[in-house]
């Protein structure tokens, strides 16, 4: 009875997280007309079929691995991450693993900052320039493709979330960063810093912090 009391909870504590979440994202943020928009457009594109549904079948259908599994940044984490690590609207940032892209947007409307966002998953990208070009978010771009194949040299901060990649994958991001970008640029991983990966010359464990994404959506 008790394993049966367990995995109700789970499901339910995930639901009430995420309307939690939503609640404080519009109080918060959505006094930005422009972010409004944004937001309500890429909850239309994917009101029937979530992201995790196209990840899953792009997954399936080009038989991938886990690399290109479909994990959200809930946006009040990516917030915390603005004002802990002291990202600017001078900044360029560069978001390896955007998914739907909902999070490049909102780094792009909390600062004012130009935002690129690289993710190998097709509709995913399709669907993010949709949203983009009808409501003409200057500032904002983004790539189809292998985010091993892209050139950082013109990053401010680097957002990967990782916690899906493969060793290999990271081993190899690494080297590129550690030949393409400038000295003090800022390389934010979830999970675990460069060095759980290997050599990860050149690069200095700053700080950390905890966050909850099981609310992520």
């Amino acid at each position: 009875i008790w394993s049966t009391i367990g995995s109700l909870f789970v499901p339910i504590y995930v639901i009430l997280s995420r309307m939690m979440e939503f609640i404080v994202v519009a109080w918060r943020y959505y006094y930005s007309i422009s972010f409004f928009r944004v937001d309500l457009l890429y909850r239309w594109h994917y009101f029937i079929l979530s992201p995790y549904f196209y990840s899953y079948r792009f997954i399936k259908a080009e038989k991938k691995s886990k690399n290109y599994a479909y994990f959200a940044t809930p946006l009040t984490v990516l917030a915390e991450m603005v004002r802990r690590f002291e990202i600017g609207p001078r900044d360029r940032i560069y978001e390896l693993g955007c998914g739907s892209g909902r999070g490049t947007f909102f780094f792009h409307y909390l600062l004012a900052a130009r935002v690129v966002g690289i993710d190998a998953v097709p509709i995913f990208i399709n669907k993010a320039k949709r949203i983009g070009r009808r409501l003409r978010c200057d500032g904002v771009e983004f790539i189809q493709g292998d985010i091993r194949e892209v050139n950082y040299a013109d990053a401010d901060v680097l957002y990967i979330y990782g916690s899906c990649f493969h060793r290999d994958l990271f081993v190899d991001l690494i080297r590129l960063m550690q030949q393409q970008l400038a000295t003090g640029t800022k390389v934010i991983t979830v999970s675990w810093p460069l060095s759980t990966y290997g050599d990860a010359r050149g690069f200095e464990l700053v700080d950390e912090f905890e966050a909850n994404f099981l609310y992520a959506n």
